[in-house]
């Protein structure tokens, strides 16, 4: 399967960007959506709750569910993760509790923000803000990474053992924020082996550039970056 990308060489007096197309083995590929749950994607989720542009940020779904549905008729393995703590939050490390419960926002994990008359709990397992979006649920097959405790879906969770053990070399990325909870995947998947392909309509940021930084991180050091549709025209070629 053959797929255009975009990548930086390594002239860093000009970073010159290259397209070309990468040839990959649809068995050795796997999807990786991260986040894409209701605290993030739904206006009455946590983002909406502290301000951010959700309907901004909704516009990665549709592209992201016609490369899922694609890759799943193409026997590409889907994964999803999922960012959520213990009701009473001791599985929260103390850096994250510094930064995101104690000292920056009004509204901190565990609080409660969603719909009326739902269990809610920002960031909570179990509750209504953790489930994923209608949109993007998964499928049977479907490969769920529960507990994400951190911003990367590598760390602490059995993700990089189950890619190894299906002989996965590159990961397609799509998911919520390009540059922190994707952006650390990304980072810990290449510390690990595997090829990043940052899909950048399949992802948001909070602006512009923050989302263009990441995707220069990602084409100066940890692999390519495309779009859904070049993903859809090389499985379609494939068939």
């Amino acid at each position: 399967m053959k797929i255009k990308v975009t990548y930086i060489e390594h002239d860093y007096s000009r970073l010159p960007e290259v397209t070309k197309e990468l040839e990959v083995t649809p068995s050795k590929v796997a999807l990786l959506l991260v986040d894409c749950q209701n605290d993030f994607l739904h206006e009455k989720g946590m983002f909406g709750a502290k301000g951010a542009d959700v309907a901004a940020a909704r516009r990665m779904i549709e592209p992201t569910r016609r490369v899922a549905d694609a890759c799943r008729k193409a026997g590409i393995r889907v994964f999803y993760t999922n960012n959520s703590f213990r009701p009473d939050l001791v599985d929260m490390g103390k850096a994250w509790a510094e930064v995101y419960l104690r000292t920056r926002a009004p509204i901190g994990p565990g609080d409660r923000v969603g719909p009326s008359g739902q269990n809610t709990g920002y960031l909570v397992e179990g509750r209504w803000n953790t489930q994923f979006v209608d949109e993007l649920t998964p499928c049977e097959g479907d490969i769920v990474i529960s507990r994400k405790h951190t911003h990367s879906a590598f760390y602490y969770t059995d993700l990089d053992f189950i890619l190894k053990n299906l002989g996965i070399e590159l990961v397609m990325y799509a998911g919520i924020t390009t540059g922190v909870c994707v952006g650390s995947s990304i980072r810990d998947g290449f510390h690990s082996q595997f090829v990043a392909l940052l899909l950048k309509d399949c992802c948001w940021e909070f602006t512009p550039e923050l989302q263009a930084a990441t995707e220069m991180f990602v084409k100066m050091h940890f692999g390519y970056v495309t779009t859904s549709e070049e993903v859809l025209k090389g499985l379609a070629a494939n068939v």
